[in-house]
Parts: C-alpha cells; sequence; structure tokens
C-alpha cells in the first residue's frame, strides 16, 4: 500500500524539505549538444506538485524546452499547474507512459521509483521513452543505507515496508544497464541537526509515506516518544539522518 497523494496535495508543500532542490547540470549539457536544433523535450515522471519543474523551468526560462511532467493523482497535478503553467502536464502511471518511444531527451524520476507498483515496467517504460543518447536522472532515498533516519528512530515499524518498497541502488543499475542505459550513482547524506519540534510537526501532518504503511497504534506510539522527548527538552535537536543518492544514466 501507498499513500494517496490527493488526499495530501493541500499540504504536500508545506515539508520543507521538498523545496530542497537543485538545478541540473545534465539539462545544460542536453541543450549544448551541437546536433540539438529543435526544443529539447524533458519528462519528469511522478511530477507530484511540480517542485523539480518549476526549478529547472525558471533556471533554463531562456532555453529552448519543451517541460512534460506525469503523475498519478490528480490533485497533486493541479498544484502543479499553478507553478508550471507552460508544461504539459498529464495523470498516468510510469508503468504505462502515454509517450511515444524516444520521445525525451531527458526523463527524470525524483523521489517516486519506490511508489511505482511493478518497477520492472516503469524501467521498461521510461527507458522506452528516452531518445538515444538521452539522459536519465533519479533522485531517491536509500532507503537500505538509513541506520539513523529519524523517521526509523521513532516509528520502527516503517522499516519492514520500505525495505519491501525501495529496491537497492545495485538493483537499480543492474536493471537499467540490462536495458541499454549504463549509469553512476553518487550519494551523500543529508546529516545536519533538525529541530525535534519541526520533525515533530511534520510527523504530525502525516505527509510522508512511511507514516500511512504502519497502524494507527504504531503511529500515535512514535509521536507519544516525540512529545516526551519535547517536553523535556523543547528545544531538542536531532541528526536528520537522511541517505540520498543521485543516479544518472545514459541511454545507448
Amino acid at each position: 500500500m501507498n499513500i494517496d497523494y490527493s488526499r495530501i496535495s493541500d499540504r504536500y508543500d508545506a515539508n520543507p524539505d521538498r523545496h530542497l532542490i537543485a538545478v541540473d547540470a545534465e539539462i545544460s549539457r542536453i541543450l549544448q549538444r551541437g546536433e540539438c536544433r529543435r526544443a529539447a523535450r524533458i519528462l519528469d515522471v511522478a511530477c507530484g506538485t511540480g517542485n523539480w519543474l518549476a526549478v529547472q523551468a525558471r533556471a533554463y526560462a531562456s532555453q529552448p524546452v519543451e517541460w512534460h511532467g506525469l503523475d498519478a493523482s490528480s490533485d497533486m497535478l493541479k498544484v502543479a499547474r499553478a507553478k508550471v503553467p507552460a508544461a504539459r502536464l498529464v495523470e498516468g502511471r510510469a508503468e504505462n507512459l502515454p509517450y511515444r518511444d524516444g520521445g525525451f531527451d531527458f526523463v527524470a524520476v525524483n523521489f517516486a521509483f519506490h511508489h511505482f507498483d511493478d518497477k520492472d515496467a516503469a524501467l521498461d517504460e521510461i527507458v522506452r521513452v528516452l531518445a538515444a543518447g538521452g539522459s536519465l536522472r533519479m533522485n531517491n532515498f536509500a532507503a537500505e543505507r538509513a541506520d539513523h533516519w529519524w523517521v526509523y528512530r521513532y516509528f520502527p515499524a516503517s522499516i519492514a515496508g520500505d525495505r519491501a518498497r525501495f529496491w537497492p541502488v545495485d538493483r537499480i543499475v543492474t536493471g537499467l544497464a540490462a536495458r541499454g542505459v549504463p549509469s553512476e550513482v553518487a550519494f551523500a547524506l543529508d546529516d545536519r541537526p533538525v529541530r525535534l519540534a519541526d520533525r515533530t510537526e511534520e510527523a504530525r501532518r502525516r505527509d510522508i509515506s512511511e507514516l500511512h504503511l504502519i497502524t494507527e497504534h504504531e503511529y500515535r506510539e512514535g509521536l507519544a516518544a516525540m512529545a516526551r522527548e519535547l517536553r523535556a527538552n523543547p528545544d531538542a535537536a536531532i541528526s536528520n539522518g537522511i541517505p540520498l543518492y543521485s543516479l544518472l544514466g545514459h541511454r545507448r
């Protein structure tokens, strides 16, 4: 089971971590290719409320780019349309992309691969719509390295669900290579101290999928543990402990 993002589309962007988005330099490389005489076609699969698209569209506003986004939630897309009105946004699923073969120069999948029900089918589709010589960017949480993530600290019952949902990064790399998309991966650890009060507020919003994959009792137990620590020390800080990866692949 995954979270129904239509239920949280109105509060999804309240999470500040969802706005920590860098401009992707790979798009610049694509635009500078000598053979690219038309507008570059860029697709964000599972684009959500359009945060990634909005950052890239602003950064490359003067460049010839067609921006596309797809998401399974019409409510999330409604928010995205207000942010990126020039983007062509459609409702759909990664396992059955409504696009022609080789239609995109760049495909992005940001913090979403674990949500896809049939990951092999999703990889097949992502590679199918990627043009020869095109680039694939996948950014996500590396669950297999998340021993110290704050969510697992207070809601340990969520670990089993994530182990089932998240493919280890090596498995994704192997799957892409078998489909003609060799890739490289860079890992990073977001280990900055964060206020426990802020993370408690985030947990109460319940806008991350891990908190919907546990029972109500397990969720309430975690909130109670956070509340106890806050009462003991209202200024308490904890480690964010978020392991991240960024994968860049190129279709042969």
